[in-house]
């Protein structure tokens, strides 16, 4: 991908020209020189730096506009991929603290209906040895693995069942 210009751009990111040259002679291909020249840099920038818009910089500037795309390509989907963790951490948290409401615990079935969680499953859990709040907990899992479940989804379904105070406490989760 970064082919030869691998010593352009460890030379823009301040690596030595002997430096660059020991790389060379120590590595058998373009693509292990690209990947040691990546990681010394990496190790080297302080904390602080935004290394992903640093390099997007030097792959401009190396005339590389289209490994600039792709960086900033990768880094948009690993941001989406860690909002969609830190919300799916949230729908968790949320449901840690519907299984402490003594209201919503008691109506674990009409929530698990409310949600479209199947009926069948929802009889599966209830003759299940699992104690209420297991139970509801168990249910609101089912709800998140189905796909779709967000915590204003959870809010809204809520408040359809009149547990509008439950669904008030989960306004802190949110991103």
């Amino acid at each position: 991908m970064l082919g030869s210009d691998w010593e352009k751009l460890g030379k823009e990111l301040g690596l030595s020209s002997h430096r660059v040259a020991q790389i060379a002679k120590a590595d058998p291909d373009d693509t292990s020189r690209a990947v040691v020249v990546l990681r010394r840099w990496s190790q080297s920038v302080a904390i602080s730096v935004d290394k992903a818009a640093a390099l997007q910089k030097m792959c401009t500037k190396i005339g590389r506009p289209d490994l600039e795309a792709l960086v900033r390509k990768k880094v948009q989907e690993f941001k989406a991929h860690m909002l969609c963790k830190v919300q799916d951490l949230n729908l968790v948290k949320a449901f840690n603290v519907l299984i402490r409401n003594t209201a919503v615990v008691a109506g674990w079935r009409d929530v698990a209906l409310e949600l479209s969680v199947p009926f069948g499953e929802v009889e599966k859990i209830a003759n299940s040895p699992l104690n209420d709040d297991e139970k509801c907990f168990k249910a609101l899992m089912m709800w998140r693995e189905s796909g779709g479940a967000t915590l204003e989804g959870l809010q809204k379904h809520l408040e359809n069942l009149n547990h509008r105070q439950a669904a008030e406490k989960l306004a802190d989760l949110h991103v």
